[in-house]
């Protein structure tokens, strides 16, 4: 399945100030709608895995849709083109990607080229494997697979949930894998060693070094997000992710949100089994389409709110407009960061 999400549920906590939760369902709600409507609009930013067919002109130059890489040889009638064959270009005089981590968009023959002076005129004859999208960038997030996860198993367990947020596309090994909500917590990693009423935002636990900042906790059916740690003593918020508050006694076990829910073999990747200690990385998109996506994500959340008539709120104690959840101006400026030349398939 071919994923494009382009912000996640910390993003969004974060423009809120670490408010204590999002409506049901945020992410399919507004993150991937709006990460959708980016993807129409300017195009791809999180990398597809795909092997496309061309039909060349009998000239030197074939244009593609945006190219990230090229995985394996290329198909040009019989011949089979190593890398040494041809040159990927982002204009007629550029060998390099038309912005960091970007696309290429024509394919030359390389001036040392044996094989290739023309791209074969038979229907689909140019065979590309290839990486495709705008943009191509995954760093390593601090953060390995701390169980081994099979094929179908469509969960993934980490020593340090902090790392992880619903709306993250990870990279491990050669698969890319979605992650799409919380799963189970890990039970009693450590338990409170006072009683907390329902309101005070500092907790004691009996060991704080096995907790890390950023993860959530779960206190009976109350969740809890850290925000410090200085040795047992947390700062948390209180009633996370829209739970109650409620008093806790000493003693109550904390549990520790470490295992995510995940889609898997994402993008046109392939599932396989990564054992433990196996290195996850995260893939990125760029900052302005970032920002972008949690603006619409944000102002389509707002609009709902009001019954989709615009209006939040009440005369009593303040009003506010959301009438357009897709910003023009905003869109138009991100849209012009990533204009490539002309492209024919």
């Amino acid at each position: 399945m071919n994923i494009q999400a382009y912000c996640t549920i910390d993003d969004i906590l974060k423009d809120a100030e670490n408010a204590s939760g999002l409506p049901d369902n945020f992410l399919d709600r507004f993150i991937l709608p709006a990460s959708r409507f980016i993807a129409g609009e300017i195009g791809e930013f999180l990398p597809v895995i795909e092997t496309l067919r061309f039909t060349g002109d009998g000239e030197t130059a074939l244009f593609v849709p945006p190219l990230l890489r090229v995985t394996s040889n290329i198909t040009n009638g019989d011949d089979s083109l190593a890398a040494s064959e041809y040159i990927l270009r982002a204009s007629q005089h550029s060998n390099r990607p038309a912005w960091p981590n970007g696309p290429y968009c024509r394919i030359d023959p390389s001036p040392d080229a044996l094989l290739v002076g023309a791209w074969s005129t038979d229907l689909n004859d140019v065979v590309i494997p290839g990486v495709w999208g705008l943009y191509e960038l995954a760093n390593a997030l601090g953060v390995t697979v701390a169980s081994e996860q099979s094929v179908s198993v469509e969960t993934l367990t980490v020593a340090d949930g902090s790392k992880l947020s619903p709306g993250m596309m990870l990279g491990i090994g050669s698969e890319m894998e979605f992650v799409s909500g919380y799963g189970s917590p890990t039970s009693a990693v450590t338990t409170l060693s006072a009683a907390i009423d329902g309101s005070q935002e500092e907790i004691t636990l009996t060991n704080g070094a096995l907790v890390k900042i950023g993860e959530v906790l779960r206190a009976g059916f109350e969740k809890l997000k850290v925000l410090d740690i200085s040795g047992n003593a947390a700062y948390v918020t209180r009633g996370f992710d829209r739970t109650k508050k409620v008093t806790h006694p000493n003693g109550t076990g904390v549990d520790v949100y470490r295992t995510f829910a995940v889609k898997r073999a994402c993008n046109g990747s392939t599932a396989a089994i990564h054992t433990a200690a196996t290195a996850i990385s995260r893939y990125f998109v760029p900052e302005d389409v970032n920002y972008l996506a949690r603006q619409i994500a944000t102002l389509m959340a707002k609009k709902s709110q009001g019954g989709y008539a615009g209006r939040a709120g009440n005369p009593e104690s303040g009003e506010s407009y959301f009438m357009y959840e897709f910003p023009k101006d905003a869109i138009a400026k991100v849209k012009a960061n990533y204009r490539l030349g002309t492209v024919r398939s």
